[in-house]
């Protein structure tokens, strides 16, 4: 069971998350950071002052209270974590900084996209683990929001200096922002997104390759990896390869009930159908590359869930559904614009299958996690 300010604060968070989906469209767009800003301050003091919970939190906190330039591999990280420190600031305000980066960051990138009042209501279950349990990577991400953006707006410039930021904050971001760049100029010659008659067949085999076979490839691929010569930056990964994909990668909070896993499934499922059908319909190149990044980022979830990098990899990519989901969710429900009868059923009991799971999910995180605490329970 909960704390019970933890049950409080984050059913608070999530409601105010859910009421901007309520805002009509034209005001949010005129007084965009205005609206927003309870929000914003709700949200960076929820997630800033939580208290030895998400995987990275004592890591960092061990690391903050060294000298940080000798302390991280990648530069960006440690400038911030050093001028924090040179401020006077402790690990509290630190993870209230680190809260407040990532949320502007993603902020930026919604803002820049005309109806998006239910992007930002799926932007908290979509990246709430996420940035808790990945702190350095949560920041390096806010970074690529921002070069997202000004990709969006062929601003290509500044595209490539926030990457550059990112990747001094995180190297092995540049993969994931290789696949989304990738998408993104996919589109000069293949302007879809990717087909669910291909999609949902590969996301069913992965759940078989997860369940029978997922175990063994991952001790070999341990094995493999162990014996690459690769930069500073990834020595940790090939070192200690049997944390990442062995044996010793397996990790019991990653398993489901067949329960959980057949309402994993459904959602999943069901957000590739609504995402396809609309896009195909209303086509939108600034979301269709996050369509596609987000929907293999949920196969590649499902190839390797029990496996801790694999496990990263995957969520790390999937997250970007916030965009393209809410993009139909405003075609369907803010504009009400058909589809046809079957498939306006099809995204309707989609929708319903990804609310239950959502609800569950995150239900169970607020009501039944007993290391939710804050700064002041200690």
């Amino acid at each position: 069971m909960s704390n019970f300010d933890h049950i409080i604060l984050f059913s608070l968070l999530f409601w105010l998350f859910f009421q901007v989906s309520k805002i009509p469209q034209a005001k949010l767009n005129g007084d965009y950071w205005k609206i927003l800003g309870p929000l914003i301050v709700s949200y960076t003091l929820i997630i800033g002052l939580r208290y030895g919970w998400g995987n990275d939190w004592w890591g960092y906190r061990f690391s903050y209270i060294i000298p940080a330039l000798k302390r991280e591999g990648e530069r960006g990280f440690a400038i911030i974590n050093w001028l924090l420190q040179s401020s006077g600031a402790n690990y509290m305000i630190a993870t209230i900084v680190y809260a407040i980066i990532f949320l502007f960051g993603a902020l930026f990138l919604i803002r820049g996209y005309r109806n998006n009042k239910y992007m930002l209501a799926l932007f908290l279950p979509a990246t709430l683990l996420f940035n808790t349990a990945m702190i350095r990577q949560a920041i390096a991400f806010a970074f690529m929001f921002v070069a997202l953006r000004f990709l969006n707006e062929k601003n290509y410039k500044y595209a490539v200096l926030f990457g550059f930021i990112m990747l001094n904050i995180h190297g092995s971001t540049l993969m994931f922002a290789g696949v989304a760049v990738g998408f993104y100029f996919l589109q000069i010659v293949y302007k879809k997104p990717l087909p669910i008659k291909v999609t949902i067949p590969l996301y069913l085999i992965c759940i078989l390759f997860d369940q029978i076979i997922g175990h063994y490839i991952g001790n070999n691929l341990s094995a493999f990896v162990s014996t690459l010569d690769v930069s500073d930056n990834f020595k940790g990964y090939t070192e200690h390869a049997n944390i990442w994909f062995g044996a010793d990668a397996l990790n019991e909070a990653y398993k489901q009930s067949i329960l959980a896993l057949t309402l994993n499934t459904l959602s999943d499922i069901g957000v590739f159908c609504i995402g396809y059908f609309v896009l195909s319909k209303y086509p939108n190149p600034k979301v269709i590359y996050l369509y596609n990044t987000s929907t293999i980022g949920a196969i590649l979830l499902r190839a390797g869930l029990q496996m801790e990098l694999l496990h990263r990899m995957g969520q790390s990519l999937q997250l970007f559904y916030f965009i393209p989901l809410g993009y139909a969710f405003y075609i369907l429900y803010a504009a009400k614009i058909s589809l046809g009868t079957q498939k306006d059923l099809i995204c309707k009991i989609s929708t319903i299958f990804f609310l239950i799971f959502t609800i569950l999910y995150y239900g169970r995180f607020i009501f039944m996690n007993p290391r939710g605490s804050f700064v002041w329970n200690h």
